[in-house]
C-alpha cells in the first residue's frame, strides 16, 4: 500500500482488509496511468505478490477523474505509447490456438485475395487483410522470439503455416471450381 501511495501515477486506491479468502489477504486497488503500469507491475512483483497473492490488471476504457488526469500528467511518457508486457504475453498466448475459425477466416481471406488476381480490384486485397487472422500469432511469434520462448514462437509458427497451408488448398481448390464453370481462365 505504501508503495502505492508514494505513486504519483497512481490514484484512486482504496484497501478491503481481511476481504480476499483463497490466499486469505487484504485486497488493494487502483488505477495506474497506463505509462507507469510496467514499472508497477514490476515494483509489486519484486514485493511477491504474484506469488503470494495476485496482480491483476484491467484496462478501463474511460474514467472521468482529476485526480486520473493528474496521474497521467504525473507518469512519465505517453499512454498511447505504454507496452505492458504481461498484457502483450497473455493476448499473443490467446492468438495463437488453432480453432476451426482460425482456419475458415484464413482460408476466407485467401479467397478474397485470389479473387483480387482474377477482376484487378485491389480494395479486395484491404478486405483479405481485414478478415485474415494472422496477425495474433504473429504477434505470438514475435514475442516468442524476443521473450526467449521457445515453445510459444513455434506453436505460432505451426499456426502460421498450417494456416498459410490449408488457405492455399482451399484456394487451389476454389480456382480449379472456377476453372471447371468457366469463371476463370
Amino acid at each position: 500500500m505504501e508503495l502505492l501511495e508514494a505513486n504519483p501515477a497512481v490514484t484512486h486506491l482504496w484497501v478491503s482488509r481481511d476481504s480476499a479468502r483463497k490466499p486469505v489477504g487484504d485486497v488493494i486497488s487502483g488505477d495506474v496511468a497506463r505509462e507507469a503500469a510496467a514499472g508497477v507491475i514490476d515494483q509489486l512483483r519484486g514485493l511477491g505478490l504474484a506469488r503470494d497473492g495476485a496482480i491483476v490488471i484491467e484496462r478501463l476504457d474511460i474514467i472521468l477523474s482529476a485526480d486520473a488526469e493528474r496521474a497521467e500528467r504525473d507518469a512519465p511518457g505517453q499512454g498511447a505509447d505504454a507496452l505492458i508486457w504481461e498484457e502483450l504475453e497473455q493476448n499473443a498466448g490467446e492468438e495463437t490456438r488453432l480453432s476451426v475459425s482460425y482456419l475458415t477466416f484464413m482460408v476466407v481471406a485467401m479467397l478474397i485475395a485470389s479473387i483480387d488476381v482474377l477482376v484487378d480490384q485491389p480494395i479486395l486485397i484491404v478486405g483479405a487483410m481485414v478478415v485474415g487472422p494472422e496477425f495474433g500469432p504473429l504477434v505470438a511469434l514475435c514475442v516468442g522470439i524476443v521473450a526467449r520462448q521457445p515453445r510459444r514462437a513455434g506453436t505460432a509458427l505451426g499456426a502460421l503455416l498450417l494456416g498459410f497451408l490449408v488457405g492455399r488448398m482451399g484456394t487451389v481448390l476454389f480456382t480449379w471450381a472456377m476453372t471447371a464453370i468457366g469463371l476463370s481462365r
